[in-house]
């Protein structure tokens, strides 16, 4: 397989085409027809042939990744979606890059893993959750990352991150992309619309960052439950 190809996948993780053309380079391979299959048949519930192969060819279709990541999900035929270890991502970030056309990234134990941040490989990324704890200091060193500005999707919830965390990801100029913020589980208010009984409701911490940074997507964006990354 031409290197060429596959770094097409890499560079344009978003585009159908270089995932076709490298397909088509395979001839008749069970990769080439799990990424026709994956393709032609994106949402929903993956059918029986896909998952037949991806049983038989998943730790080979792996690869580099097998030893790295913790849990790995296959997208329009290729690993899309990693959870790896914080340590062991800042470590391994090079392998994990040319490697797979990862775009959405879950790091556990990110608490106080600042060196994350400098990776430059997060560009691509369009999704990113951080678990482990992550306090406010975290949170100030990810709304000064210039590494994220094609970021949509940001899961923060369930960590211990305040309103000085909560400002700095709300005044980031780095993060003008992101449209989701998920929150619930800090130690302040989630500041993002709440459907309750008797509606959406806000409260005076949604009210304040409108206020001082306008109605960022993130801040007035209604939804029910965390939206995939693919349909932002």
């Amino acid at each position: 397989m031409s290197p060429a190809l596959l770094q097409a996948v890499l560079d344009r993780p978003h585009d159908d085409a270089p995932r076709r053309a490298y397909a088509d380079a395979l001839g008749a391979h069970p990769h080439a027809e799990f990424i026709r299959s994956q393709l032609d048949n994106s949402g929903g519930a993956m059918p029986l042939r896909e998952r037949e192969l991806l049983r038989e060819h998943r730790r080979t279709w792996l690869g580099d990744l097998a030893g790295i990541v913790e849990q790995a999900s296959f997208s329009r035929g290729f690993v899309g979606a990693v959870t790896v270890d914080a340590p062991r991502f800042v470590k391994r970030a090079d392998t994990l890059f040319a490697a797979a056309p990862i775009v959405d990234l879950v790091l556990t134990n990110a608490e106080g893993r600042h060196d994350v941040f400098r990776v430059r490989h997060l560009t691509r990324l369009r999704s990113l959750k951080l678990s482990g704890g992550v306090t406010d200091r975290d949170a100030v060193e990810l709304g000064a990352c210039a590494h994220l500005t094609g970021l949509r999707l940001l899961d923060l919830r369930d960590n211990r991150i305040g309103r000085v965390g909560l400002n700095a990801i709300a005044s980031s100029p780095y993060l003008r992309s992101l449209q989701v913020l998920v929150f619930a589980g800090n130690q302040v208010e989630d500041p993002c619309p709440v459907l309750a009984d008797e509606g959406w409701q806000t409260g005076t911490i949604h009210a304040a960052l409108v206020e001082k940074h306008g109605p960022l997507p993130w801040l007035v964006r209604r939804e029910h439950g965390v939206p995939s990354p693919a349909d932002l």
